[in-house]
């Protein structure tokens, strides 16, 4: 296998610089009153973390980096850097004012990495990690978002059938050691073993875990995996691949899911020849859920699969298909608490692919995309889904040159496609995606789909973190001191 040094990663590095105007945000940077004893303030430092790519013959990775428009560098704050999680001081990429930073990686090994940044540039930064393989059993394209470390994840629709291979990745960026159980959900329920149990990962480190391994062995059509990180914090990433005959037949990252509820939105799949399915894990006992997909022309109740029974800790799985050929979101409403999660295949002639999509809640505030692409090799599509009432979304592309937006209405309980292009000529650039004030709840997929071949990757959006909510602090006179007034 051939190594890439991390000198020659950065010397390839690509920045596409782009300033935009900053009226988009200029309300989400002031401080805001919660009126619950707490405010909200600018988010002043983020750490993102990529699990380490597919490398490999024919794969090509890359990472990108997103600040959105509004972000205004200043003294206080430095640049965006990604650096191998080992190695702080190796610098892979920057990015020093509002815009987008891409970098390709040749075929070779490469470590995870590690996007960091304070000050006004943390502020909705976004980063995202893509993989183009051409041939092999890995054949395809996969996204994953590079996210914070934390305590909890989710991730339902994987197997560990005899043509498909899925990872854990725990990436532990942090100084001190991470200690991690893993709850593993079948058809038939949980499945114990004693490899899911105090996983440990090194400080600075990365650990992968085959999921046959921690199933004992067994094959399982339908898994469902709850991480539960017992001291430190950790990122965690899941990669599914399907393969036959040593051709791919699918790969891509699996997203995180929310967790458990009563009520789920999974953001919509394009409209796509295959069959889909649904998993369910029910986490508050046993019942019913109804399915229903939210399309242009309103909700409906799949063929077949428009109601599913749920029993405590067991994967229950429904498969259907796009009748009238149109996007759709996924509504779930169950009569307990559910986790959810969709495999969504795409079948061109001979050719397969998949990608998977995730519960997530409505958008609270800005999402950003990280990487789109509209060009001879690639098209981005942006699918919108309004519940609860009509939604009216914002949509700035923006990378190079002047930020182009357009307002895009969604009518209650419908889903529309949105076909994407860069600013100017840009090829390569990112998304800007804000809901109105007044909007219904909005849900979002960013489609990302090769041109000449069955390849296509799915993200489901969540809302940049532009705040961070912190205590009101109050005169406690009992202790004779008084806080310093702001600006003193």
């Amino acid at each position: 296998m051939k190594h890439t040094t991390l000198s020659t990663l950065a010397a390839a590095a690509v920045l596409l610089a782009g300033v935009g105007s900053g009226a988009a945000l200029g309300s989400l940077r002031e401080r805001q009153d919660t009126g619950s004893g707490q405010r909200s303030v600018p988010v002043q430092s983020a750490e993102l973390v990529c699990p380490a790519p597919l490398a490999g013959s024919g794969s090509t990775s890359w990472v990108t980096v997103a600040v959105p428009p509004g972000a205004r560098p200043d003294a206080d704050g430095g640049p965006v850097t990604v650096s191998p999680i080992d190695d702080e001081r190796q610098r892979v990429l920057t990015a020093s004012k509002p815009g987008v930073t891409a970098k390709a990686y040749p075929s070779g090994t490469v470590p995870p990495l590690v996007a960091r940044a304070s000050g006004p540039l943390a502020a909705g930064l976004t980063v995202e990690q893509v993989t183009s393989t051409d041939a092999g059993e890995a054949c395809g394209l996969s996204a994953t978002p590079c996210g914070p470390a934390a305590a909890d994840f989710w991730f339902v629709g994987t197997s560990t059938l005899p043509d498909r291979s899925a990872v854990l990745y725990l990436t532990n960026p942090e100084d001190s050691v991470a200690e991690v159980d893993v709850a593993v959900y079948g058809l038939e329920g949980p499945i114990e073993s004693e490899a899911a149990r105090g996983i440990t990962v090194q400080p600075h480190a990365q650990q992968r875990l085959r999921l046959d391994a921690l199933t004992g062995g067994r094959s399982v059509p339908a898994l469902a995996l709850h991480v539960m990180v017992r001291s430190g914090r950790v990122a965690a990433a899941v990669r599914d691949q399907e393969d036959k005959n040593l051709t791919g037949r699918g790969v891509d990252w699996i997203p995180q899911t929310t967790g458990p509820a009563k009520t789920l939105v999974i953001p919509a799949l394009p409209a796509v020849d295959g069959v889909q399915a649904l998993y369910l894990v029910a986490q508050g006992g046993d019942g019913t859920a109804r399915v229903r997909l939210i399309s242009k022309d309103g909700p409906y109740a799949p063929a077949g699969a428009e109601s599913v029974p749920v029993t405590q800790d067991r994967v229950s799985s429904v498969n259907f298909k796009l009748l009238r050929g149109q996007p759709v979101a996924v509504l779930v409403e169950a009569q307990v608490p559910v986790v959810a999660g969709l495999r969504v295949t795409r079948q061109v002639g001979k050719a397969a692919e998949a990608a998977f999509l995730a519960a997530t809640p409505p958008l609270a505030g800005p999402a950003v995309i990280a990487d789109a692409r509209t060009s001879s090799t690639f098209t981005t599509t942006l699918l919108l889904t309004a519940r609860t009432a009509d939604g009216q979304v914002k949509v700035t592309t923006f990378g190079s040159g002047q930020p182009r937006t357009r307002t895009v209405r969604i009518p209650k309980d419908t889903t529309v496609t949105v076909d994407l292009a860069g600013p100017g000529k840009a090829t390569q650039y990112a998304v800007f995606v804000e809901p109105q004030p007044g909007s219904g709840e909005i849900y979002a997929t960013r489609l990302l789909q090769a041109e000449k071949s069955a390849s296509f990757t799915l993200l489901p959006l969540l809302g940049a973190r532009y705040t961070a909510t912190i205590p009101d602090v109050a005169n406690d006179m009992s202790a004779g001191l008084s806080p310093v007034t702001e600006g003193q």
